[in-house]
């Protein structure tokens, strides 16, 4: 949730946040490497989307299997639930 105490609030009032860049970094465990395993990504502050979230980039087959869609690792979608200002 971004409320005024968080450092992302000036953006999401549609000014220049104090913040200069964001760090996500994702953990997960490969069970055909039987390893955990991770991601990490660096995001400008002019690269932060307010009332967007990532697309679901985890996909399931009629086999049963599931898959993670690299392609789909960095979009975006609506997120359809924009907080009022």
């Amino acid at each position: 949730m971004i409320d005024e105490a968080s450092p992302l609030y000036e953006l999401r009032q549609g000014r220049d946040a104090s913040l200069s860049t964001l760090i996500l970094t994702i953990a997960g465990y490969d069970e055909n490497m039987a390893q955990e395993v991770r991601a990490r990504h660096w995001y400008d502050v002019k690269d932060i989307r307010c009332d967007h979230r990532y697309a679901d980039s985890i996909e399931s087959h009629s086999d049963g299997s599931t898959m993670l869609n690299y392609d789909r690792f960095h979009d975006l979608k609506p997120d359809g639930h924009a907080a009022t200002n």
